[in-house]
């Protein structure tokens, strides 16, 4: 892997794409020829199989990584996934005299934040995950109570389309 110069990620792929090629061997095509890229036949790896492989294949010709998400979640929708609100740990202020550890050695950085996550579901939806501020939340939960006398609207769901309309209206 090392000496390959692969990340443990890049050489996942590569071995799953590997295994899709001797299940699927025209993907070889796809990919020789860019019709589908790496992380296009990776992602689709996992739901190919004999009877879909040549529709499924066809569309995700040209197609980018978001819109091979999107045909996955199409053809293989999920259901949604459950509301959940996880407190993090807030990360420590850098301060000058913070950078230094031991004898003048600087400290190693720090964690970067995880980034936002948007992924497809179904045709219908997504599942939205990022890191917001308490008083964000707090606007969150506030629009959510006003929310709960519409049946059709109750939950966490129901809040940004509520809110978008809302800020789409006319003052």
């Amino acid at each position: 892997m090392e000496r390959l110069g692969y990340s443990e990620d890049g050489a996942n792929k590569r071995v799953r794409v590997a295994r899709l090629v001797q299940r699927f061997p025209q993907v070889l095509d796809d990919l020789a020829s860019g019709a589908i890229h790496l992380t296009g036949l990776f992602l689709l790896s996992g739901h190919l199989t004999e009877d879909n492989a040549e529709q499924v294949l066809a569309e995700a010709r040209g197609k980018s990584k978001r819109q091979i998400e999107e045909l996955i979640a199409r053809w293989y929708p999920r259901p949604d996934v459950a509301t959940t609100i996880t407190p993090v740990a807030p990360v420590p202020a850098q301060t000058e005299l913070s950078t230094m550890s031991g004898a003048g050695n600087p400290a190693p950085p720090p964690t970067p934040a995880p980034r936002a996550r948007l992924e497809p579901l179904s045709p219908a939806s997504v599942r939205l995950e990022l890191t917001a501020r308490a008083a964000f939340r707090d606007k969150l939960e506030q629009a959510q109570a006003l929310l709960s006398h519409k049946p059709t609207q109750r939950g966490w769901a129901g809040v940004p389309s509520v809110a978008s309309a809302a800020a789409a209206a006319p003052a």
